[in-house]
């Protein structure tokens, strides 16, 4: 039996006579924090939407946990994972303390208001927004409506994180803190795939990188290794010049006909690096 809370087999998926992504094959276990790279259009969101059970699949098969998601009830999904999109509209004007008492797991009925109250700012301290608690979720920035957004999704403590691009929106700082609460939360067994464009911020945080392009899976390995992969230059159609920084791959990008890709990094020390 399969210890890998999330597996996607033979994958294929299109809208129209346009193919989105072909020959999906993906596992992933408790714990892991795997980042979702590739160009623009490469099919990031749509294998999202399909593991969130959002959308379903020309063929192949899904499943959450051991269970078929085409046989799940829409609550039993929602048990078990949070999915947060690239674009969110909360369409009343709530409190974000109102947000995150709907979006937590313990029924609020049982619960004196000033204890829900207090359950939600504790919580919200975790991605300081500890301050925002008693504002009206339509008067906040955008960097501060995707901080609730994602303290929302976790206050139930759900299995597996599903995220579209979360850190986007955000400053610099917060986008660390951001990354840092979802890397402790792997700790603790949340399984997390995070969409992600800055690679050098997947490097640091995920344990996993995974490249789509062309709606196809084209790198998979250890975020170290992926870094150093002369196939990621290709991929993203840049030369990247790989920088060393306390045991860390820093890239730098500069247009491809620049220079070819780094010789010293063409060579994979991880045979589990898969490069298509």
């Amino acid at each position: 039996m399969s210890t890998d809370i999330i597996e996607a087999r033979k994958i294929h998926a299109s809208a129209g006579q346009k193919l989105l992504l072909s020959d999906i094959n993906l596992s992933v276990p408790q714990g892991q924090f795997v980042a979702l790279v590739g160009p623009n259009g490469a099919g990031k969101s749509t294998l999202l939407k399909l593991l969130s059970g959002l959308v379903y699949a020309d063929s192949g098969e899904i499943t959450l946990s051991g269970s078929n998601i085409a046989r799940m009830k829409p609550a039993e999904i929602s048990a078990l994972l949070s999915y947060l999109p690239q674009r969110s509209e909360i369409y009343w004007n709530y409190r974000v303390s109102d947000i995150l008492e709907i979006h937590s797991a313990t029924d609020s009925l049982s619960l004196t208001t000033a204890h829900a109250v207090f359950s939600a700012y504790d919580h919200a301290k975790a991605f300081d927004i500890e301050q925002l608690i008693d504002r009206q979720f339509k008067t906040l920035s955008g960097g501060e409506q995707a901080r609730v957004l994602l303290a929302a999704c976790l206050i139930s403590s759900p299995s597996i994180l599903l995220a579209d691009e979360p850190a986007a929106a955000l400053d610099v700082s917060h986008q660390l803190q951001l990354l840092k609460t979802i890397k402790d939360r792997t700790s603790d067994g949340l399984t997390a795939i995070v969409v992600m464009h800055d690679l050098n911020l997947a490097t640091r945080f995920a344990d996993r990188i995974i490249v789509l392009n062309n709606g196809k899976i084209q790198i998979d390995g250890a975020s170290r290794e992926v870094s150093l992969s002369p196939a990621l230059d290709h991929h993203f159609d840049v030369y990247f010049q790989r920088l060393s920084h306390e045991q860390q791959t820093i890239l730098v990008p500069d247009f491809h006909s620049a220079r070819p890709a780094d010789k010293l990094a063409s060579t994979s020390t991880n045979p589990l690096l898969k490069v298509v």
